[in-house]
């Protein structure tokens, strides 16, 4: 990738959360890395020590902040942590802004209050420029907080450069379906509803509930439950599946949608955005919140082999949007602009 000015930057950092606070972020930005520095005379990226959201953990994470930027520094805040703009009164300050899970999540009406102050209201204001990693959430935040539309723009997650085309017939007698993660949004409990009597094996990666065990055994699903894949255990994952379930109820971005479809597999997922953007017209759209409309989207790509041939063959371009270089070129020139 060719430098997007003539100079290199002199210094940015990249702040990122404490990766016991969930892998994906640093999943996200594994692959820019590499390309940024190139770029970069000195480019560093930093994990806060603190894992929790507690005060004692806000302060330990700013104060941790303040003392390692310098005056002049880009500093890049990335992974929810967006309440490190507080404490970096000298930097040019640039936060990427995953997702606005924080107006979706319970607690007591002050702290919900609270927490959308810290998070979004108070301190997003501070920073230089906001990166969105969709035309959705970019809308969402700004109609949830006054800011100057101006300085917040779209760049989109990059795929792993890891995730190739990976050739695998098509198992329709026992289709091997691949569902990634297990929080409240990621839809279990209506796919195992969905895929009743239907002969798959049903692979979830991430930790199921009791009930979640005994749900896939009542329902006689033949099924596998990974949990803590690497890196490269998760691309096998991709490789050895038939087809990816993602039949979210709530997403910033959609990531799965497009590692699988860099492997060459058809993909299955909800028609909401962001994931109706970032998979436009290459996937197979259910109602996420119909047990029904999951079930026909699965029966679907399983009994037609022309529909998932052309999800294949779509899935392939589609993905070519979210190349590390091009998303990389994207942030030089935005750090640039500072």
């Amino acid at each position: 990738m060719s430098n997007t000015t003539s100079t290199n930057l002199s210094s940015v950092r990249l702040l990122c959360r404490n990766i016991a606070m969930g892998f994906s972020i640093h999943r996200v930005f594994a692959p820019l890395i590499p390309l940024l520095r190139t770029n970069c005379e000195k480019f560093s990226a930093h994990e806060a020590p603190a894992k929790t959201a507690s005060p004692v953990a806000l302060l330990r994470n700013m104060w941790w902040a303040f003392r390692h930027h310098r005056r002049g520094d880009i500093c890049h805040i990335t992974g929810d942590v967006h309440y490190l703009l507080f404490a970096l009164p000298f930097a040019h300050r640039v936060v990427t802004v995953h997702d606005l899970i924080t107006l979706h999540l319970g607690g007591s009406p002050f702290w919900r209050w609270l927490r959308r102050k810290i998070w979004l209201s108070w301190s997003l204001p501070l920073a230089d420029k906001i990166v969105c990693i969709s035309e959705n959430t970019r809308r969402e935040l700004l109609e949830a907080c006054n800011l100057d539309s101006k300085k917040v723009e779209v760049i989109y997650n990059p795929v792993d450069p890891i995730f190739q085309p990976s050739f695998k017939a098509f198992n329709a007698e026992q289709p091997r379906i691949l569902h990634i993660g297990t929080n409240w949004n990621k839809n279990v409990d209506r796919t195992i509803e969905a895929l009743k009597g239907i002969p798959c094996t049903f692979v979830v990666v991430g930790p199921l509930t009791e009930e979640q065990h005994m749900a896939l055994q009542h329902a006689q699903i033949v099924y596998e439950n990974p949990i803590g894949l690497s890196d490269k255990e998760m691309k096998a994952q991709y490789e050895c599946c038939d087809l990816v379930s993602f039949p979210s109820l709530f997403e910033g971005f959609g990531m799965p949608i497009i590692e699988g479809q860099a492997v060459g597999r058809p993909i299955l997922t909800s028609e909401i955005a962001p994931l109706t953007e970032v998979a436009a017209d290459t996937a197979c759209y259910v109602n996420p919140q119909s047990v029904e409309s999951i079930r026909q989207g699965f029966l679907r790509i399983i009994q037609n082999e022309s529909y998932r041939e052309e999800l294949v063959a779509k899935g392939f371009e589609n993905v070519k949007r979210f190349a590390a270089p091009h998303i990389a070129s994207q942030y030089l020139a935005l750090y640039h602009s500072l």
